[in-house]
């Protein structure tokens, strides 16, 4: 959203907000605003299962979809690769040596949720890896993140590493984590994604999926300026960067053999795989 406001507010324009969670009553209450022209174009985050009916509400008005990519149809969006985005984070996991990795995912109508399954599951096919979990938190929430985790550690057959597709999801898990007094990554290691002010916040730090939100947000009221400006503009499809954050930990480890001094390494990374 900051990417938006800012980038907004430097060419002139005001943001008005609606969290319709994807409410479609809720979404129809807030396009209201479109009769009398009293807004000038829309930028939505709902998911694509919901544009079907959006298309019909929002008319002609100029229309840009932001942090989902589409691969085709008439709405301009920006976004970043979620599929790529999760086989890296399970084969980044795969190599550090972890084989039973779970996904605590969300609610399938959004696509990034999808998407980020799909290249989880490709991931473990492409490392022939067989322990298999997936598990669905009821809202984007830490409470969600740590039930959902709390289903993971009760089963026959426990992971030894959790991706969750957000980094709220992700500090819910840790909070699970530690609640049944294992240690992180020691026991099981965890990774989000977003690469929000949350990665950085939590204890250890957390290895998360950066994507460049501000920057999202800015070409999405770009792509929306030049709809406004040029109504019979063609479609525009944009993909933006990621990358895979490591938090800037140490840990220090003391090795001492009698008679010897202590010979100290330093060992980036390994707090949180």
């Amino acid at each position: 959203m900051k990417g938006i406001e800012e980038e907004a507010e430097k060419n002139g324009y005001r943001i008005l907000l609606c969290n319709s969670g994807s409410d479609m009553a809720r979404s129809k209450s807030a396009l209201k605003l479109l009769s009398g022209k009293i807004v000038d174009g829309i930028i939505t985050m709902d998911a694509f299962s919901k544009l079907p009916e959006l298309t019909t509400m929002i008319g002609d008005a100029p229309w840009v979809q932001c942090a989902e990519y589409a691969d085709k149809g008439a709405v301009s969006c920006v976004g970043i690769n979620d599929v790529d985005a999760a086989q890296s984070v399970i084969s980044h996991l795969v190599e550090k040596g972890y084989q039973r990795i779970a996904l605590i995912n969300h609610d399938l109508s959004y696509k990034y949720a999808r998407l980020r399954e799909r290249g989880y599951k490709a991931a473990l096919h492409a490392w022939s890896l067989d322990y298999q979990a997936v598990e669905y938190a009821s809202e984007l929430s830490s409470s969600a993140g740590m039930a959902a985790m709390d289903v993971l550690l009760a089963a026959e057959t426990r992971p030894d590493a959790v991706f969750a597709v957000s980094d709220t999801l992700a500090a819910g898990a840790m909070r699970a984590i530690a609640n049944a007094g294992l240690r992180i990554p020691q026991d099981i290691a965890v990774v989000g994604f977003d690469g929000t002010e949350l990665a950085e916040m939590v204890s250890p730090q957390l290895t998360t999926i950066e994507q460049p939100s501000r920057d999202i947000g800015r070409k999405a009221v770009g792509l929306l300026l030049n709809r406004i400006e040029h109504p019979d503009a063609s479609t525009e499809r944009v993909m933006m960067d990621w990358r895979l954050y490591f938090p800037r930990q140490y840990l220090i480890l003391a090795l001492k053999r009698p008679g010897q001094r202590a010979n100290i390494v330093s060992c980036r990374g390994l707090v949180n795989p």
